[in-house]
Parts: structure tokens; sequence; C-alpha cells
């Protein structure tokens, strides 16, 4: 995927109220929208993103961390990404425990 980068990325799983959304916090402050594998979806009590399991990859408020690629807003179509963000993460590995 070109301007893309395969990286470890950390930061808080969180929401955007005024547009309904969910999104990380990255620990330089950056805003990323998520884009998870096929399956996953989003559960509420309490807000969480899910796999196709079923079982729990991140809970709103809490640090969470991901295998993915980030992708440079030049690097997608209309440059910005949804939620706010301006950059997206791509995410293929989710954490086990």
């Amino acid at each position: 995927m070109q301007g893309a980068r395969t990286n470890l990325i950390g930061g808080v799983l969180s929401q955007d109220d005024q547009l309904k959304c969910l999104y990380l916090a990255a620990d330089d402050g950056e805003r990323m929208h998520l884009i998870f594998p096929a399956g996953a979806q989003v559960n509420s009590d309490p807000l969480r993103v899910v796999d196709a399991t079923g079982k729990t990859i991140g809970i709103v408020g809490q640090r969470v961390s991901f295998g993915g690629s980030v992708s440079d807003p030049e690097a997608r179509d209309g440059g910005v990404d949804s939620c706010g963000a301006t950059k997206a993460i791509y995410v293929w590995y989710l954490p086990t425990s």
C-alpha cells in the first residue's frame, strides 16, 4: 500500500459524541481513524469494539495497541479520514490477551 507504514500503534480508544464515531487518541495527541478487519463491530454496555468471534478488542476510554499500517492523508482518497482524523490505521494485528 503506497504511503503506508507498518507499526505497533498505541493510544486510547476514544469516542466523539458529536460525530458519533470511534478513533484512536495516539500518544502524540493525533486522532487516528481505525479500520478494523472484516467482522469487527461496535457493541455497547460498555462501548467497545469486538472481533468476528465476539472477543473484545478494545473498550472506549482504555489504552489499546494494534499492529497495522498507518496511512498518510496524501495516500487516501479525499485526504482526510472520518471522525476528524488526519490518518487511518488499517488494523491487521489484534492483541491476544
